[in-house]
């Protein structure tokens, strides 16, 4: 995945080695996005054989995916998710 700018741009970018990857503001997670608006425990990934699976845990500000509210959902390539303010693109590999 790639964690993107303001405008648009890669800033970062991890990869989803792990079965189940947490991600959120606490530093207990795998990837942690330091934003006021993303949550402590804000969602996780879950690979399980050849499907990717986001699941919104804590999170006050939502999980969307290409800009529609998912409590659940799954991922596939190009797509674009949001955490709180926090966009990030899904690029499979």
């Amino acid at each position: 995945m790639v964690l993107l700018d303001d405008m648009g741009k890669p800033r970062r970018s991890f990869e989803l080695i792990k079965p189940v990857t947490r991600i959120g503001r606490d530093s207990n997670n795998d990837v942690i996005l330091n934003d006021k608006t993303v949550s402590r425990v804000h969602c996780f990934i879950e690979i399980i054989e050849d499907e990717i699976t986001i699941v919104e845990e804590d999170a006050v500000n939502g999980v969307y995916l290409n800009d529609y509210p998912r409590a659940r959902g799954t991922l596939e390539d190009g797509m674009v998710v949001r955490l709180g303010k926090i966009f990030l693109c899904v690029k499979l590999i």
